[in-house]
């Protein structure tokens, strides 16, 4: 199953405005033991100061170029990443996205805080022949993102 994110990055640099990412039950399993390591080395760690989160190698999104006017030709409205990903229709699987070279690409898992008391995981890639601005970092995944997800996969014949 392929998920959509939108992406941020600095004004100047739109290169990668979204990303696509494959999605089978053992991601999902891996990101929330993930978040469940963050947050427990954070409650473990209190004492030492502020623990902030994990990064992994990671090469699981394909960053890619996309306006909203060719998501709408594709059926997809800006309104439907409101929530920062989208569960892309079994027909968009095998599309050909514009992708853009992001390398290296990090998976970052930060620990529950205030607003996201279970965390959040994101993907953070940047063009290394580029300067600091060449970069792009997917919308959090929350816990309960990874949870709609994973019913999605089990629900799917």
């Amino acid at each position: 199953m392929f998920v959509i994110v939108k992406c941020w990055h600095p004004e100047y640099y739109d290169a990668a405005t979204h990303a696509v990412i494959e999605f089978d039950l053992e991601l999902v399993d891996n990101l929330l033991a993930k978040l469940a390591l963050a947050n427990r080395i954070k409650l473990e760690q209190e004492s030492l100061g502020r623990f902030m989160g994990l990064e992994f190698d990671s090469y699981d999104p394909i960053f890619i170029d996309i306006s909203v006017d060719d998501l709408e030709t594709l059926g997809i409205g800006d309104s439907d990443l409101d929530e920062g990903f989208l569960i892309l229709p079994a027909n968009l699987e095998k599309y050909e996205w514009n992708k853009t070279r992001m390398l290296p690409v990090m998976q970052m898992v930060m620990a529950g805080d205030i607003p996201h008391p279970n965390g959040r995981v994101y993907w953070y890639g940047f063009d290394k022949h580029g300067d600091a601005g060449c970069r792009a970092e997917t919308y959090s995944l929350y816990e309960n993102d990874l949870l709609e997800i994973k019913k999605a996969l089990t629900s799917t014949p």
